[in-house]
């Protein structure tokens, strides 16, 4: 049913007018809005809003009544937040802190309870003992039935002794994992659970009473699930027989658990099929083992590994996947028939149910298409009105943008990749001038949305190729694996073959094309340049990886795991893959025009590979490449003034180097 309701403007949130400025100041700047969120009595709202390039969390009354409360960091970013009952927001965020010890800057999570009234901050984790972490502290459950606490988890640290092998002993540290019930009104702690394996996950009823709890040092080579036994009296290992879907060497489940509902009786998980994409399954545990399964949602291309929850009751209610757009599937009827009227009246859109009031009247839905950058409404089912909220880019119109579609091709080997296309905006006659940008991670992927790099370029007069490569996610994990052990090889050839396939289709001028791409998507845009420089006449690159070697030894001074690195590109020992695969060890004098872009804050990929990269081409005698870093900037484009000094200069250089 396409629903009949009137669009008003609500003075909520100012959707601000902005004059004609220059395309990098116009797609430079952050989203105005994000995350726009009703609380569960329907009488406020809360989102974040960009004030002098950085993000502020703003909470007011719907009504208009009151001045809005503004909170913001002087130090570090907001991430994330949630409404906690309607007095209180659970807030995430992220600070730069840097380690005398390590001599290393790391970013540590914080996270903190807001009082929505007082504007006030409650930190119940600011004990020393819990800031030793880069992963801080994690909501649980909400707790459905207790309005005045939750549950969340925190690393901690505590002295401790360790036996030497003789009668002597030294001291030492102990690392624990604890599960916390946390007070909302002070933050005041009471401990559930702790342990020093650090591997241990929870999951708990409404009430809080843990059901589930996962251990990863039961002597196996992965952790199991432990169920809590009828009596109550202790855990035991969850069974499963099912060959195909757990651990059959022990018969005891060891996947990926999504939620429990029925009171703990029911869990959702993920299974796989033979090409290992993901489905969202649900097994009656009562007895001890999976019993009674069900699939609940699979496709035959994608994966399906996301469960949407009740907001207030906790209770499972549908799924979410990524095709071209982000699905959502209700098994509620009443957010399935929501849902539906949405998406009748929004057709060819990315229509999400961000928040509701717990009596479902007042509903907060986010839209997004390539042709929509962000915007926000308020749908009153009352009233019978959906009411603007908010525009992430309200300086954007349609005419600006261009058109995106989905672009299918095979490579050489008989991999069928997806990818998009957007096209300059406004058209054009012949060939276009191509921008390919490939995605970061690299288990990562780009979907049919609104990209604000792509759009500029687009703007700009370019075609942008966003290929999703093998090593991608999201088409499962034996397409994600063939990446494996790929970086600079078969990856690095699907962005080419792509961009060989468009040119056969007459689609792109073959004289000009250069790479754009920021942390692995630099990688990628530097390699393709120095390995095929009759293809790509420039690269320009943000975050980008340019020394494996160094950066498989940067992450182990980050205490981050090394499973995915050693498995994507070798361990420490292979210094001669590294050395082949490594844009710093093959670059030289003829390599094609590069522009370095680099946050001096970036934790994730430091500043120095950039600075390192750039000093070996000027002394091979490269006089083309050119390198700027940006000073208080992250791995993630954080600051409009990055976004608009970067898209301004790679624009001009990407021009410079396909008029030449």
């Amino acid at each position: 049913m396409r629903l009949i309701a009137a669009l008003v403007m609500l003075c909520l949130v100012p959707v601000v007018g902005v004059a004609a400025a220059p395309l990098a100041q116009q797609f430079g700047q952050l989203p105005v809005f994000e995350s726009v969120q009703i609380s569960p009595d329907g009488a406020r709202i809360a989102y974040l809003q960009q004030m002098d390039g950085k993000y502020v969390l703003v909470n007011r009354a719907l009504s208009g009544e009151g001045e809005p409360h503004i909170y913001g960091l002087r130090e570090g970013a907001l991430r994330d937040f949630r409404w906690l009952g309607n007095d209180r927001l659970y807030v995430l965020m992220s600070i730069p802190f840097y380690s005398r010890g390590d001599r290393q800057l790391f970013t540590v999570e914080r996270s903190g309870l807001l009082d929505v009234h007082a504007n006030e901050m409650i930190t119940p984790f600011r004990a020393s003992k819990f800031v030793q972490y880069v992963v801080g502290s994690r909501l649980v459950s909400s707790l459905p039935r207790d309005p005045d606490h939750i549950l969340m988890t925190a690393f901690s640290q505590h002295r401790g002794t360790m036996s030497t092998g003789t009668r002597l002993s030294k001291e030492t540290s102990v690392k624990r994992s604890n599960l916390y019930k946390v007070a909302l009104a002070d933050g005041a702690l009471e401990l559930i659970e702790t342990t020093t394996d650090l591997d241990t996950r929870w999951l708990t009823d409404a009430d809080g009473e843990v059901l589930l709890r996962y251990q990863g040092d039961s002597g196996e080579e992965e952790g199991i699930w432990h169920h809590r036994l009828p009596d109550g009296s202790g855990f035991a290992p969850l069974a499963d027989a099912t060959a195909g879907e757990a651990d059959t060497d022990t018969g005891f489940f060891s996947g990926k658990v999504l939620a429990l509902d029925g009171g703990g009786k029911l869990m959702y998980y993920l299974a796989s099929d033979e090409a290992g994409r993901s489905a969202v399954m649900r097994a009656d545990i009562s007895s001890g083992e999976l019993r009674q399964r069900q699939t609940v949602a699979r496709n035959a291309v994608f994966d399906v590994k996301r469960v949407r929850r009740n907001l207030h009751t906790d209770e499972v209610i549908g799924v979410a996947y990524t095709q071209d757009r982000e699905v959502f599937r209700y098994l509620d009827r009443d957010f399935a028939q929501i849902q539906a009227d949405l998406e009748s009246t929004y057709p060819d859109t990315e229509v999400a149910i961000t928040s509701y009031s717990e009596n479902l009247d007042r509903i907060v839905v986010r839209l997004e298409s390539p042709a929509i950058p962000p915007q926000y409404l308020l749908y009153d089912r009352t009233a019978g009105t959906i009411a603007e909220l908010a525009r992430a880019y309200p300086g954007l119109e349609a005419q600006q943008l261009g058109a995106v579609s989905r672009f299918e091709y095979s490579t050489s080997d008989g991999v069928d990749i997806h990818s998009y296309l957007t096209l300059p905006a406004g058209g054009g006659d012949g060939p276009a001038p191509l921008v390919v940008m490939p995605h970061g991670g690299p288990n990562a992927r780009d979907r049919l949305g609104f990209d604000w790099m792509a759009q500029f370029f687009a703007a700009s007069g370019y075609a942008v190729f966003q290929p999703n490569f093998r090593g991608s996610s999201g088409y499962g994990s034996q397409f994600q694996d063939a990446g494996l052990g790929e970086w600079g090889g078969r990856m690095q050839r699907d962005i080419d073959e792509g961009v060989l396939a468009l040119i056969d289709e007459g689609q792109v001028d073959p004289q000009r094309i250069c790479m754009v791409g920021a942390s692995y998507g630099g990688y990628a845009a530097l390699m393709g340049v120095i390995t095929r420089p009759d293809l790509y006449r420039c690269a320009v690159t943000f975050g980008a990886v340019t020394d494996l070697g160094a950066m498989y030894t940067h992450l182990q001074g980050q205490h981050r795991s090394i499973d995915y690195w050693s498995r994507s590109i070798g361990s420490r020992f292979e210094a001669e893959q590294y050395e082949e695969r490594s844009p710093s060890h093959l670059a030289g004098r003829d390599t094609p025009p590069v522009y370095l872009f680099h946050g001096g804050k970036d934790t994730v990929v430091p500043s120095w590979q950039s600075d390192k990269f750039a000093k070996i081409l000027r002394q091979a005698g490269n006089r083309e490449v050119r390198y700027q870093l940006f000073k208080d900037e992250d791995h993630w484009f954080t600051q409009a003034t990055s976004r608009r000094q970067f898209l301004a200069e790679a624009a001009g250089f990407v021009a410079a180097a396909l008029t030449d």
